[in-house]
């Protein structure tokens, strides 16, 4: 089972842990392994398959103006990276209450009645269980994602949200489009 702890750490955590006890830091390098071994007995085992997807939060169905496409960063999940804290005073009880809440599904569709709002998926662990697919696999998942879900209307306009990396992974999707994997910005070929 240790085996299997080690194989699914990526590489630079490996690197980290192999750097402490090499250099002598045998205790912080020991205390990095427990630590790691603990998370990696916590993880929900179920669903461990990361498959990239888009995600519609809110569809006004008619008169869809823009898409509004966000796209999370690393070590997040798509739901995490867009929630906040709601606080509110329970009348009944008059205590504090902290719910969380997805501001693009709670907030931006009154913003934007007329958007889509869509949120791309992908497995953006880089401690453990980290996926081997790096920046032009995650930009292509978007952009043939995209494509399928704008056959209906693909000239339709695009705004795109990223946080940390995913802002990478929309970036590089524009470069993927300049290099003739598409012919116009998202009227594509796979």
């Amino acid at each position: 089972m240790r085996l299997q702890v080690f194989l699914q750490l990526s590489p630079i955590a490996l690197a980290i842990i192999v750097y402490l006890v090499g250099s002598g830091l045998f205790i912080a390098g020991a205390t990095c392994i427990c630590f790691l071994f603990l998370q990696y007995l916590l993880l929900d085992k179920q669903g461990t398959e990361h498959p990239s997807r888009l995600h519609i939060l809110f569809d006004p169905k008619h008169d869809t103006l823009v898409d509004v496409v966000a796209v999370q960063g690393l070590g997040s999940t798509y739901p995490y990276t867009w929630e906040g804290k709601k606080e509110s005073i329970n009348p009944q009880t008059r205590k504090r209450e902290v719910d969380r809440v997805m501001w693009l599904k709670e907030f931006l569709p009154k913003d934007l009645p007329a958007a889509r709002i869509m949120a791309f998926e992908y497995n953006s662990k880089w401690l453990y269980d980290a996926d081997f697919q790096g920046l032009h696999e995650h930009a292509s998942a978007l952009l043939n994602a995209l494509v399928d879900q704008r056959r209906e209307s693909p000239s339709r306009p695009i705004l795109f949200i990223g946080h940390s990396y995913g802002g990478l992974v929309i970036k590089k999707v524009f470069t993927s489009t300049e290099k003739g994997i598409c012919t116009e910005p998202f009227v594509c070929r796979r």
